[in-house]
């Protein structure tokens, strides 16, 4: 089973993800470290945007066969779970955590600011109400009614962490 955690960026899914690998003794594969989307121009995912923003168009080199051999039982931490094309054919069981967006903003300048600082943020900030926020409705639009669960990411990762656990391998 490839256990997959999804949601807006600043929703907790690398938290979560993270608190479920630990848990089950289970490999953690990142999207972010495969997606090759967050290094176009703002003028190229302008342009995916007004395409209609096609998933399949979304590339990352090395994930699915990455997810293929990873074992199991794998934690998923995605953006897309079962939407993107590429995990069409794989057996994918997965969370949508939902998430204010002004609470997810808020956890991701905190994040980024920690990470990158403030001349980044800037650009991210500048971004948003063109390529980031739009992307997000998209994302919102088309992954959470594929998901198998959706969770309050307001609540602690712990508590998310609990529910998944009962939901996929108590069956409660």
């Amino acid at each position: 089973m490839i256990l997959t955690v999804c949601g807006i960026p600043g929703s907790g899914k690398s938290t979560v993800a993270k608190l479920l690998a630990r848990h089950l003794k289970a490999p953690l594969v990142a999207w972010d470290e495969y997606e090759t989307m967050t290094q176009r121009s703002p003028d190229e995912i302008a342009a995916w945007l007004a395409r209609g923003a096609p998933f399949s168009e979304i590339e990352a080199p090395g994930l699915v066969e990455r997810l293929r051999g990873a074992g199991e039982l794998t934690v998923f931490d995605s953006l897309l779970g079962p939407t993107w094309p590429p995990c069409f054919d794989l057996k994918l069981s997965s969370i949508w955590l939902e998430c204010p967006a002004d609470i997810a903003l808020a956890r991701k300048v905190s994040q980024l600011l920690a990470q990158v600082g403030p001349e980044w943020i800037t650009g991210y900030l500048a971004a948003y109400p063109k390529t980031v926020a739009p992307a997000l409705a998209f994302q919102k639009t088309r992954v959470p009614q594929l998901c198998d669960l959706t969770l309050d990411a307001t609540m602690k990762p712990q508590s998310s962490v609990d529910s998944a656990l009962r939901h996929f391998l108590y069956n409660d």
